[in-house]
């Protein structure tokens, strides 16, 4: 999918095939949900900074490499952020999301480029808990619910 997203430039707005708009659909899916766990960058930024980073994180993710979009670049003017900032706030979900190495291979490079790659180099290792930043953050948001059922 990440060459199909490549080749497919030239068309902005244009999926290759169907299932693409699902796929990314469903990746942003998944970072809003890990997010939701993230009460630091939650209370931190607006809603409208949080939708930006997650939709650019997950057109990284799909493209395995982190360029500009003009979509994206859109939804910045919509939501009156800057590119940088949305940028840098995508590089903390994404983190979250994935962990420390396997989000590092993505932004920084490392060989991994949808249009070097061959498909079977371009999967993520497996995750392990060591990988992330955010060990422990469920039992975090389980002490302040328990707090919360005391009062």
């Amino acid at each position: 999918m990440a060459r199909d997203l490549q080749a497919n430039r030239t068309q902005p707005g244009v999926f290759l095939q169907a299932e693409h708009a699902g796929v990314i659909a469903g990746i942003a899916s998944h970072i809003s949900d890990v997010l939701s766990f993230q009460d630091e960058l939650m209370s931190s930024f607006w809603p409208s900074e949080l939708a930006a980073a997650t939709l650019h994180a997950s057109l990284i993710l799909c493209t395995k490499c982190f360029e500009r979009h003009t979509l994206t670049l859109r939804i910045n003017h919509l939501c009156r952020v800057k590119e940088e900032d949305v940028a840098s706030l995508s590089e903390k979900i994404l983190t979250a999301a994935i962990g420390n190495r396997c989000a590092e291979l993505i932004l920084e490079g490392s060989g991994i480029t949808a249009e070097e790659s061959d498909p079977e180099q371009l999967a993520l290792p497996p995750f392990r808990p060591s990988d992330s930043d955010s060990d422990g953050f469920i039992s975090g948001r389980d002490e302040k619910r328990q707090k919360r059922q005391r009062r």
